[in-house]
């Protein structure tokens, strides 16, 4: 650096500060985006959760009131009866042959094919072909011959055998399908509490007549709910349970509601409700407006069950299925399980979230943070559990953490770019600057040179070959040609300023310097003081010459130091007495308090010095204020002069005043009345004066 021009620092010097702002300014704007923009992330994805939650709760509570009402409905209850009745009058009915063999074929060639692709293991027809009478009548006439596909075999409304049942099923069946399709369920159920069949239901699957005490469903979450409510069947009591593969319906996910129907006191029989899962998709999906409800392109809220499985949809299995296999395939998830959830077009009960957000959720946790979700990608995510009725579940809000940062990686990107701009022109700007500043220098050293030496030609040598190292040698010629000039003419000047401040005012000192010769002055408003030093004419006798007189001085120094806190000035001392002024050399509204103050103060300092020094001192002072008129001769000596009615009178109160005493005119005393108190001094002359109380 050495051996680089002026110019040449100062380029790299501006650069170099201008990068490093840049930098710290842009690093500072990077993290605090970065920061903010995670908390509203957190704070967003955290109030659609919350919202999410609302309208599931709402959404249960409304299947809770709509089974509620069902289960209390007279024409409920009624066809609950009629249907038990009628299905008793069938148990005695058996199939013809080939009736049995069509019945046995729709299970062997139909429905046990379609459950196998969906189930793991191999379903065995023996396990689950209906053994009562009733049942495998009702399933061959209202499944087996029933010539609408599978799916819709609710659509039937009369089986043509000419039972009872189907009279029955005639009258009640359209209305009870009207109410699954008007509230959006899959399935409805009657179920004779007593026996726990199947008397009825609206879909038509292979549960129809069958028993859930005894029979292959004994097991499923349908035949739990049942015996909960049979348990305690209580009037208006709905019971939830969660999702499980319910194997009538293939396999799928079902959940279910059901309630006790009373026949008086009595409870004859349970209706239940199968959820459909699209019902609460579309709770949870929005209705696959994700973009709509804030969420972005990757954003969903998601349901997960105590076993840590999914209760709702994906939204990536809805919007890209090829691709959501391939984010579960390199997650590591099981091709079988990913097969399954892509044909059953649903991740519920199969889809894992193993993840942090579903531990702390279903261990009644809320919170937030950066994790891992089910496909295996980094997410920002809130969560919080959802107790619901009979259900314990959590919920998460999400986001991929790609595109929640994306705004803070193009906030990067348009930085760097613009840091780039900037810096291009900070240098076509810096270089200006560099040749304006290096230009007058320059010409300064050709100058400083020539007048230093006095001749223009002469060379220096210095340890530096830079513009700064010409400018120090040429300053320093300058400065050793004229510094014992500079030096004594200071001295003079100090000297005297000194000499003339410690005889007159400042201001008056400052005019006398100046040259001016119209001295005489007349100035308002001031406060004038005597100060006279009690016992200093014994001390003479009781000490030496040297020591009264080194008193002498600390005395005035004392007070000097003490005047110059106040504000006042000293006009001058004589022999024992110490003579200011406050408001003389600058116009001062509260002269008097600072008169007043002063005198005080310089009282207790003396005692302190007096005490210091073991020595009966103390001081007499008068104050007193109004117009003076100042003067200042200077013929042989200069002499300053301070005339005028406050003179004579502050003279005059302090040749009055005792031992330690402060006496005021009646001008000072009425202006600070309310600021000290004052006692009335009674004096030969009658002229009032009052004494500063509590000094």
């Amino acid at each position: 650096m050495s051996n680089l021009s002026i110019k040449s620092r100062l380029l790299i010097m501006l650069l170099s500060v201008s990068a490093i702002s840049i930098a710290l300014v842009a690093s500072l704007t990077y993290s605090r985006s970065y920061d903010a923009l995670r908390e509203s992330v957190f704070s967003h994805l955290t109030s659609a959760r919350a919202a999410k939650a609302d309208q599931i709760e709402q959404y249960i509570e409304s299947i809770r009131s709509e089974v509620q009402v069902l289960g209390s409905a007279a024409g409920v209850g009624a066809a609950a009866r009629e249907f038990i009745n009628a299905y008793k009058a069938l148990e005695e009915e058996e199939l013809e042959p080939e009736q049995l063999i069509e019945l046995e074929n729709y299970y062997r060639e139909d429905f046990l094919p379609k459950l196998a692709a969906m189930v793991e293991g191999t379903p065995e027809f023996e396990s689950l072909f209906p053994e009562s009478n009733a049942a495998r009548y009702l399933q061959y006439h209202y499944i087996a011959s029933n010539p609408f596909p599978a799916g819709d075999k609710g659509q039937l409304d009369k089986a043509d055998d000419g039972s009872a049942y189907s009279e029955i099923h005639a009258k009640r069946h359209p209305v009870l399908r009207q109410i699954v399709n008007g509230f959006g369920y899959y399935d409805l159920f009657l179920i004779d509490i007593q026996t726990g069949v199947i008397v009825y239901t609206t879909a038509k699957e292979i549960d129809f007549g069958r028993n859930l005490i005894t029979g292959p469903e004994a097991y499923g979450n349908l035949a739990e709910l049942f015996r909960m409510v049979r348990r305690m069947p209580d009037r208006g009591g709905v019971r939830f349970i969660d999702f499980g593969h319910y194997r009538p319906s293939y396999g799928a996910p079902a959940a279910f509601v059901a309630v006790p129907i009373f026949d008086g006191a009595k409870p004859v029989a349970v209706l239940a409700v199968q959820e459909s899962t699209a019902e609460l998709d579309r709770v949870m999906t929005g209705g696959g407006q994700w973009e709509r409800d804030g969420l972005g392109k990757t954003g969903e809220t998601i349901l997960i069950g105590p076993d840590a499985t999914m209760r709702s949809a994906s939204r990536f299995l809805i919007e890209d299925p090829e691709g959501y296999a391939a984010d579960l395939r390199a997650a590591g998830t099981p091709e079988a399980d990913i097969q399954r959830m892509v044909s059953l077009g649903s991740p519920i009960l199969e889809q894992q979230v193993r993840t942090l957000a579903a531990e702390q959720a279903l261990k009644g946790r809320a919170g937030t943070g950066v994790i891992i979700d089910y496909r295996g990608v980094e997410i920002l995510g809130s969560w919080a559990p959802l107790r619901l009725a009979d259900l314990d579940w959590a919920i998460v809000g999400k986001i991929d953490l790609s595109e929640a940062y994306a705004p803070i990686h193009d906030l990067a990107k348009a930085t760097l770019i613009q840091t780039v701009i900037i810096m291009a022109v900070i240098t076509i700007v810096v270089m200006f600057l560099a040749n304006s500043f290096v230009r007058p220098v320059n010409d300064l050293i050709s100058r400083v040179r020539r007048a230093g030496s006095g001749d223009v030609d002469v060379q220096f040598d210095g340890d530096s070959n830079d513009e700064i190292g010409d400018l120090s040698r040429s300053f320093s010629e300058l400065v050793d040609s004229v510094r014992k000039q500079t030096h004594l003419i200071e001295e003079v000047s100090q000297e005297n300023q000194r000499l003339l401040e410690n005889m007159l005012p400042r201001r008056m000192a400052q005019r006398v310097r100046l040259g001016d010769e119209e001295l005489i002055e007349t100035v308002d408003d001031v406060s004038v003081l005597f100060v006279e030093l009690n016992g200093l004419v014994d001390l003479t006798y009781t000490r030496s010459a040297e020591e009264s007189v080194e008193f002498l001085k600390a005395f005035i120094a004392t007070v000097d130091a003490t005047a110059s806190r106040h504000g006042v000035e000293r006009i001058k001392t004589m022999g024992d007495t110490y003579m200011a002024a406050v408001g003389l050399s600058a116009p001062l509204l509260d002269h008097m308090r600072r008169a007043v103050e002063f005198a005080r103060d310089v009282q207790g300092a003396v005692a302190r010095l007096s005490a210091v020094r073991e020595l009966d001192l103390n001081l007499a002072i008068g104050i007193a204020a109004g117009t003076v008129v100042t003067d200042v001769a200077h013929n042989q000596e200069v002499l300053f002069q301070l005339w005028g009615e406050a003179v004579i009178q502050a003279d005059y109160a302090r040749d009055q005043a005792g031992r330690g005493e402060i006496l005021v005119t009646q001008s000072v005393r009425d202006q600070l009345s309310d600021s000290y108190e004052f006692q009335r001094v009674d004096d030969a002359d009658g002229v009032a004066l009052w004494a500063v109380a509590d000094v």
